[in-house]
């Protein structure tokens, strides 16, 4: 009586031009409260009081209102990425509900759109109909390496020209990032529609796009508008946070922190760039200091992956093929099917949460010993669960007859413990966020000491607390970053990862390290 864990986690796996012409959408009276954000909305954009579609119902009905109540449509930046993406990014299945909960009920005209690679080369001159797919791949290498180091428009021309023919459509992306709040509403083309198919037509874009805004970023640097460069890159950081915050779910949280990465990976090229200097470097340093963390992943675990949890216990008191999955049987000899009328499908939902509990609890434990005790607790559990014999139809049809509060217990412990999080991965991907964060703090600390004091401190200590307010410690060993001067010029931090060593020259590699010069 065991879902097949694998697979489930196989099918989760599975916006200045134009703001000059603005003017700000007045809402109907009905909306309940005022956006937060008075910045003025694209011209055309037209707003109504959102409405939840009659097909909602149960936990998708109730996540999508929790994600969605006290957002104002014109706080929300997917209203904005919408212009940018154009009503085509949507199935047809789903649009008019996405429009109803969006509060959505006209896109501008003749808005900029947003340009992908094959569009773009399938224009560009010099370049064969044949060809187009090619040289977009190419440009797409030189995009996501570009994000990573300075580089010129005369080197890469059409990289450049490619940016340009994106220039609106990235300042109405920009001016979404600066959203209060993100909400993509959750909806499925599949029947009966289900969180774990949720579709994600917003989302899946914006790791591109933040590649973009980190490309961008260095070619200002290169070009000598460090404040553009700064703006750029912030918005990677905007970004990422918005995601990871509107859609508290495993898969986007991923998404949020390559995003997040990809910022990183820009500012370090900065940084070691050496290009950053006075009130420039300090201004980058009050910037990246306003940027919040990222959420770390008890709330995703706590409140969307919980959902799913909760949505799929629901499925089986109305869906046969839900049922059938559970149970792991064809169905085929009718005598074999389980009626799960009589389960207590309070006592499914009460086991389930005591199981979800104590993952979110593990996850929010900041002392580094105590959440390792309480990690292993869960594997123990887990281990236990795995080897416990699975429960035929026909055995836990019994069990339901004589007794359905124990059955529903046993329904919710089963499909929490087949949907479980991975813990130990996603305290590993919090520390890593909060790594690259300490790296870039540490990294401006030093480079304003050295612009400064005409030289690199002896010890990190020494930055504090001019510089910084206290140093940072490697979340993921609880001892200090590595800090060493390879010559009088550079400066270097080191986090050596999980493991806690220095892996340069082996295959794996997870340290994660910041060059100032």
């Amino acid at each position: 009586m065991r879902q097949n864990s694998l697979a489930i986690r196989g099918v989760i796996a599975s916006v200045a031009a134009i703001l000059l012409m603005c003017c700000l959408v007045r809402l109907p009276a009905k909306e309940p409260g005022q956006p937060m954000d008075s910045t003025p909305l694209p011209a055309g954009l037209m707003l109504v009081a959102p409405e939840t579609p009659i097909e909602l119902v149960g936990s998708m009905k109730s996540l999508n209102h929790t994600l969605s109540q006290k957002l104002h449509p014109a706080d929300n930046a997917v209203n904005l990425l919408m212009i940018v993406f154009g009503p085509n990014a949507l199935e047809p299945e789903v649009k008019r509900e996405t429009y109803e909960l969006l509060g959505l009920k006209k896109l501008p005209d003749n808005s900029p759109l947003f340009v992908s690679l094959e569009q773009f080369t399938e224009h560009l001159d010099g370049v064969p109909a044949d060809k187009a797919l090619e040289r977009a791949i190419e440009i797409q290498a030189d995009l996501f390496e570009c994000g990573a180091r300075l580089w010129s428009r005369e080197e890469l021309p059409q990289l450049g020209q490619y940016l340009d023919a994106n220039a609106e459509a990235m300042t109405i992306i920009a001016a979404a990032a600066r959203k209060p709040g993100y909400y993509a509403p959750l909806l499925s083309v599949e029947q009966p529609p289900r969180l774990l198919s949720a579709a994600l037509n917003v989302e899946r874009r914006l790791p591109f796009l933040s590649r973009m805004f980190a490309a961008r970023a260095l070619l200002h640097l290169q070009e000598n508008d460090e404040a553009q460069c700064i703006a750029d890159l912030m918005t990677c950081h905007k970004l990422a946070w918005n995601l990871a915050q509107g859609s508290p779910f495993d898969v986007s949280g991923a998404k949020a922190h390559v995003i997040d990465s990809f910022g990183y990976r820009a500012e370090a090229a900065a940084l070691a760039s050496g290009k950053f200097q006075g009130e420039h470097l300090v201004a980058f340093a009050t910037a990246f200091q306003e940027q919040p963390p990222l959420p770390t992943a008890e709330r995703a675990i706590d409140l969307g992956e919980r959902a799913i949890v909760h949505q799929e216990i629901e499925l089986l008191s109305t869906d046969d093929e839900s049922v059938e999955g559970f149970f792991e049987h064809s169905g085929s000899d009718s005598k074999e099917r389980v009626d799960l009328e009589r389960l207590d499908w309070k006592q499914a939902l009460a086991s389930a949460d005591t199981v979800w509990d104590q993952i979110v609890q593990a996850l929010k434990t900041r002392d580094r010993n105590e959440r390792a005790k309480q990690f292993g607790a869960l594997d123990e559990a887990y281990q236990k669960w795995e080897q416990e014999d699975d429960t035929d139809a026909e055995e836990f049809q019994k069990l339901l007859e004589k007794d359905p509060a124990e059955a529903g217990r046993r329904v919710g412990k089963d499909m929490a413990m087949s949907l479980r999080p991975l813990w130990w991965q996603r305290q590993a991907t919090d520390d890593r966020a909060q790594v690259r964060r300490d790296l870039i703090q540490l990294g401006l600390a030093l480079a304003r000491f050295r612009s400064d004091r005409k030289a690199f401190p002896a010890t990190l200590n020494e930055l504090a607390p001019e510089f910084l307010p206290a140093i940072p410690t490697d979340p993921h060993t609880g001892g200090p970053y590595v800090y060493s001067r390879p010559s009088e010029s550079v400066a270097e931090v080191m986090s050596t990862g999980l493991n806690g060593q220095n892996d340069a020259g082996l295959n794996y590699n997870d340290d994660q390290i910041i060059q100032i010069q």
